[in-house]
């Protein structure tokens, strides 16, 4: 077991010499890494040129297949106030905070991956989570979204053109005074010329946690929003979608009802359709949605055409990332991810297809019936991360599921409404330059971030069903919630990373630290 604490003792290393190319102010670390209970001597962004002497390794020859070989560093740590969620965006990281107080704001700070420097947005959010990149199609130049809403939020820190660049941010959740949630387009965030404009009309009691930039409208130009957002606790679930009508601003529209947390975004067939793949928490569900862009007579608005029921019995359905398939055996599958869930963009090109779908189920005994599905029984620890099989018959098939991992995801959380485990999967590639994909997972209310590695191939087939063969690599604990990860590839912070090698961040909610673990070539 490893552990991430905190050591006053830890308070000289500030005085060391500043590792090369780090922004001033980004000051060396205070935690330290136990392995077993023993501490090591090291501490992240120490100057050091080595690693710290713990490592997790994958190596040499399992059943015939030589796999390179890693080690695992915790490499920096950045204080931020209370994480939330985090997003590698081109060269930054960004970082969301959130706070139970109900008068206090969240925030947004932005990261630099090269240098360290750390800078904020001006203008909070109630409930700030994920934050998505805005594509250059977008044209936030202006002030005309939702000009035709009243209470349309338009802040100007100075001048609105020109702008560099834009961010958009999911809000809202169901505590008091943060549920009145939204979809915020921030425009030239950390600028002088920093504006947030409100896309979403203001409803009461809908929070949203993910957006997908979408085409929609089958124009070519994936500029639409697509969404999924909740109401209260377990008052309702939405797929809507935002046409961008540019000069009008954005107009709402219902696709049905259920989606309420994450999704997926993918193209199953060679039609005109594309389909969503949605863990729905409050209905206990995974769903499938066929959506037209020209509606059901080919003709009208987008609209859902075909929908089924993937899984019924696997407990409250949380976080989805899609498994690539390997660059060998893409043509063996007729499906293209345009969205991965959880699944890192860094990690795949354009047009790769995908063998399975990872879900977990956001499991705690003071949810209710502690209904973890078959395959727990009456375990009251926490959920576990699913597998399902893409059948060749998407519409009429099996989507096999299998268990990755149910090692257990204890619920030790001290928040007050105690968040479930485990949290949001995240499939990644260690090295760029090998087609290996490894999972990482955010626990959340277990207190823990976990990767996983493959154990032989990423998947067989046999009996019929193809299985992932995945172990547990490595299990941090941190003592406070770890709601989220971002991952990025290369260096970082001047001197740290390697290569093409993943680097991972850490929210460690509690403890005001975004941890990056950096792995390398051994």
């Amino acid at each position: 077991m490893l552990q991430v604490k905190e050591d006053p003792s830890r308070d000289w290393f500030s005085l060391l010499r500043k590792p090369s190319g780090i922004s001033e102010g980004f000051r060396s670390g205070k935690n330290v890494v136990f392995v077993n209970g023993t501490k090591l001597c090291w501490s992240p962004m120490d100057g050091r040129g080595d690693s710290d002497d713990w490592r997790g390794t994958t190596g040499g020859s399992i059943a015939g297949l030589t796999r390179p070989k890693y080690t695992l560093e915790l490499s920096a740590e950045v204080s931020v106030p209370n994480p939330g969620y985090a997003s590698v965006i081109r060269d930054s990281l960004w970082v969301t905070s959130f706070f139970m107080l109900p008068g206090k704001k969240g925030g947004i700070t932005k990261v630099g991956l090269s240098d360290g420097a750390v800078t904020k947005c001006k203008w909070g959010l109630g409930w700030p989570n994920e934050v998505i990149e805005v594509p250059e199609i977008v044209d936030s130049s202006n002030n005309s979204y939702n000009s035709n809403n009243s209470n349309n939020i338009i802040r100007s820190g100075g001048s609105h053109s020109p702008h560099q660049g834009a961010i958009l941010v999911c809000d809202g959740f169901f505590v008091p005074g943060k549920n009145q949630g939204g979809i915020y387009m921030v425009v030239s965030p950390t600028f002088p010329t920093e504006r947030i404009i409100q896309v979403t009309v203001p409803k009461d009691g809908w929070y949203y946690h993910h957006a997908v930039w979408v085409d929609m409208t089958g124009d070519g130009n994936q500029n639409d929003i697509l969404a999924a957002r909740a109401k209260g606790i377990g008052e309702g679930g939405e797929l809507v979608w935002f046409e961008n009508q540019v000069a009008n601003g954005w107009k709402e529209n219902v696709l049905i009802e259920g989606p309420d947390v994450t999704f997926a975004v993918v193209q199953l067939g060679d039609d005109d359709t594309f389909e969503v793949i949605a863990p729905e928490f409050f209905s206990k569900k995974v769903m499938l949605y066929s959506i037209s862009r020209r509606g059901v007579d080919g003709t009208s608005p987008p609209s859902i055409v075909f929908s089924r029921t993937i899984d019924d019995n696997c407990g409250f359905a949380y976080g989805i990332a899609l498994m690539p398939a390997s660059k060998s055996s893409q043509n063996l599958y007729r499906n293209k991810i345009i969205d991965g869930g959880g699944l890192q963009k860094s990690s795949i090109d354009d047009d790769t297809s995908f063998t399975h779908v990872i879900v977990t189920n956001h499991e705690n005994s003071n949810y209710g019936d502690g209904d973890n599905g078959e395959v727990f029984g009456s375990c009251e620890i926490g959920g576990a991360m699913f597998s399902y099989a893409v059948p060749s018959d998407w519409r009429a098939g099996s989507w096999a599921r299998e268990t990755v991992s149910s090692s257990p995801f204890e619920v030790c959380s001290r928040l007050s409404f105690q968040p479930g485990a485990p949290g949001f999967p995240y499939i990644f590639k260690p090295d760029l330059d090998k087609d290996e994909n490894y999972i990482a997972l955010a626990g959340d209310g277990s207190e823990r971030a976990y990767i996983f590695r493959p154990k032989e191939e990423e998947w067989t087939t046999g009996g019929g069903k193809s299985c992932l063969n995945y172990e547990l690599m490595a299990e941090i604990e941190f003592g406070c919630t770890v709601g989220s990860m971002g991952i990025s590839h290369g260096k970082i912070f001047g001197s740290k990373g390697q290569g093409r090698m993943a680097n991972l961040f850490v929210c460690c909610h509690e403890n005001d630290y975004v941890f990056t673990f950096s792995f390398a070539r051994k």
